[in-house]
């Protein structure tokens, strides 16, 4: 079977796959985590610390459980790693009730993607198992908005919170040379030159998107057929690559909110005149996700709001 691209001897696509739920069926693959960060988490187990773990999408909080179920941890991403006993009614049908697990430390990771309805389920769940394990820990992966819905409960919104850090510069450039290496074919040729790694790496916000980010530059440098590492030049070709210009331009429109006195705005306010001043169209969810990355107050109103005026 030939190379995926054979100038550089890579085997397959080092960058095809940013999501934890796909890697970690490919063997490999280097998970997207800090080691330092991986190593507080197994001390707090370690230690008996029942909390939540704090990250924005993309982040590598899904990545960081898949790690922890690989050190024997108990990990719970879907309904099927629950508990389940059978029950009668009294009209002789059995089902089944789940539960998490209560003999052992748990990991819950949140889809990112799990309802307000869901999250309150979870929640419901989180009780009993405090309730018949309370000297077990529990810890919880969530987003920001999932956080915001966690902190409605009394007994979550008691759990401390751990933020995860963003990614250094090095721990970037490491996981770009591991993911070459994990499909060259002999001795690696690197496709990009350092100063395209380094970009990708202050541009990027996350492990996702810088894996995203390098995807979709090396892609292009497989359908042009080029024989030399990406440089600069290719960089500023790939059109895709503006997640930081996006960024600047949702924070020029809040300033024009801030400059007419305005406190707490709708998505659906700062995403129209984004539309009409600069004709980019940005979907409310991920502008959402935007305003969370950039520090704004958070809130329901029942829309969703962000505070960008006094008070932020």
């Amino acid at each position: 079977m030939g190379l995926w691209y054979e100038t550089f001897r890579l085997k397959a696509n080092p960058f095809a796959f940013s999501d934890a739920g796909v890697e970690k069926d490919l063997k490999g693959f280097v998970k997207p985590i800090e080691g330092d960060f991986l190593y507080k988490i197994g001390h707090l187990l370690e230690s008996g610390v029942s909390c939540i773990i704090l990250g924005e999408r993309g982040l590598g909080k899904t990545s960081l459980a898949f790690q922890l179920r690989m050190k024997g941890e108990t990990v719970i991403f879907t309904s099927s790693d629950y508990h389940a006993n059978p029950v009668t009614d009294e009209k002789g049908n059995e089902y089944h009730v789940s539960f998490l697990p209560r003999e052992q430390r748990i990991i819950l990771d949140f889809p990112d993607d799990v309802s307000k309805k869901g999250v309150k389920q979870k929640v419901f769940e989180i009780e009993k198992r405090i309730k018949n394990s309370p000297t077990l820990p529990l810890m919880i992966l969530a987003n920001q908005e999932q956080y915001d819905m966690l902190r409605r409960y009394d007994t979550t919104a008691r759990l401390p919170v751990i933020e995860m850090p963003r990614p250094s510069k090095e721990f970037y450039l490491q996981l770009f040379k591991e993911r070459i290496i994990a499909v060259t074919e002999g001795e690696p040729i690197m496709p990009f030159q350092p100063v395209v790694v380094e970009k990708l790496a202050e541009v990027a916000g996350t492990p996702r998107q810088f894996i995203q980010f390098a995807n979709l530059i090396l892609v292009q440098m497989r359908f042009e057929g080029l024989k030399e590492p990406a440089g600069l030049d290719l960089l500023s070709r790939v059109r895709q690559l503006k997640p930081s210009q996006e960024l600047d331009i949702v924070k020029d429109i809040v300033s024009t909110f801030t400059a007419d006195g305005r406190g707490w705005i709708k998505v659906k306010e700062i995403a129209g005149r984004i539309s009409e001043k600069h004709g980019l169209e940005i979907r409310n969810d991920r502008l959402g996700r935007m305003m969370q990355t950039l520090g704004y107050a958070h809130r329901y109103n029942p829309d969703s709001e962000y505070m960008v005026g006094v008070g932020k």
